[in-house]
This record gives C-alpha cells, structure tokens and sequence, in this order.
C-alpha cells in the first residue's frame, strides 16, 4: 500500500512529531509497529504496539500524514524529464561508476560529500545530440527529505532547477523566482549562498540543501562526463 520512503518518512514523522508526554505510550508503539513494517518482521508488529495502534495507527495514515506526504509530491520523475527535455527527440538513462579519483574531485569542486559513487543521470537528445543533462539529488533539508532536479546544458551552465518533492513545512520550501536565480550559473568559487544567490530569508538549510545539489550536478558533468565526451 505504501512506498518503503513513505514508510520511512511516516516512521520519521511518528518520532518526531511533538505530543504530549502524556501519549508517548501511543507514539512509541506507533512508530514500531512502522518499524515493523519497514524490517518486513516474520511476527509482524510487536505484541505491546497492536493494541495501542489498532485506532491510532488507522487515524495517522489516513487523516495527517498519508495526505500530507502525498500532497509534497511535486513531480513525477517522468514528467520532470518531460519539462526538461520536451516530448520530442529522446531521453537516455545512463550511469556512472565513479573511481576514487573522481569521487574525491567532485566532492572538493562541489564542497559537499556525494554518499555514492554510483551516479545515475538523464540524457536529453534531439537531432542525435545532446541538448542537456538531469540530474535527481534526494538530501535531508532539516529532517525531511527533497528531491530535486538540476538540469546541466551541454555548455556546463545550469539550465534550471525544480523541486520534485518536499517534506518540510511549506514555509520552508522556495519559491519559482529563487529557484530561477541558478540559471545560467556555471561552477564558480562564488556560486554559493550570499554571494551570486541570495539566501532565503528563514529557510537557509534549504537553500544551503539546492546549492549543494546544483554544485554536485555540475562538478559530476564537468568531471565525470564533459572530460570523458572530450577524450
């Protein structure tokens, strides 16, 4: 019925979530019998949970955080290559297996670890030639995740960023005119928050969370794949 990131991210919400001292006999159980579910336990829930969540369990999915996880879901990663890249031409998916040596290049030109040398990324194609390249990050913003797509131009500039999913407040997530800022926007010393892009006003992780995504997607083309295309 659930995704495995859905039911983590419930998981997540359940802990954290703010009630009562007086209902951490409710919340606790909760979250374990998510728990649960997510290790795929042979005995299911924990015996002491069941009888805490049999209503409980039933309210938080359907009336608070089913609506609210679905609801922050954006974009499709289909219709997310379809605004980048267009209906006509093609898209390739393809995928890097990245030597130590690069991973350790990307990561000081992008100032921000990478977590895997497994990169996969999105070709667009018209006329047989390349027209740009996506590119998804999903990183922890404050204690939810985002998703977002950086799309690179064959000339290493930003073509543009777009938010596909945010789990955070709606305060916190930016607006079109500051994501619109990255366009154009090569890989530069300066290509940080409170230099070429101002910060957001009450939502810095977010912005500190975009800028490393977008500096991540251009160190790896410019690496990774512009000096593989040149060889």
């Amino acid at each position: 019925m659930f995704s495995r990131l859905s039911l983590n991210i419930l998981t997540q919400r359940v802990l954290s979530w703010g009630f009562p001292q007086a209902c951490s006999t409710v919340r606790q159980p909760a979250a374990a019998t998510l728990q649960a579910l997510l290790a795929g336990a042979p005995g299911g829930p924990p015996p002491h949970a069941t009888r805490w969540v049999e209503w409980f369990f039933v309210f938080i999915f359907s009336v608070v955080f089913v609506s609210d996880v679905e609801a922050r879901v954006y974009l499709t990663q289909e219709k997310a290559l379809e605004l980048a890249f267009g209906k006509e031409g093609g898209i390739e998916r393809k995928t890097l297996f990245l030597t130590e040596e690069q991973a350790s290049a990307i990561e000081q030109a992008a100032k921000s670890r990478l977590g895997t040398r497994v990169v996969t990324y999105y070709v667009g194609i018209q006329e047989k030639k390349p027209i740009g390249y996506a590119f998804f990050m999903t990183d922890t913003v404050r204690t939810m995740p985002a998703t977002i797509m950086v799309v690179v131009n064959p000339d290493a500039t930003v073509r543009f960023v777009e938010i596909l999913a945010f789990y955070e407040p709606e305060d916190y997530k930016p607006h079109l005119r500051w994501l619109k800022l990255w366009g154009d926007k090569k890989l530069e010393e300066d290509l940080a928050i409170r230099r070429d892009i101002p910060n957001l006003s009450g939502a810095t992780l977010t912005a500190r969370t975009i800028q490393d995504a977008v500096r991540r997607s251009l160190a790896i083309f410019q690496i990774a794949i512009l000096k593989e295309n040149r060889s």
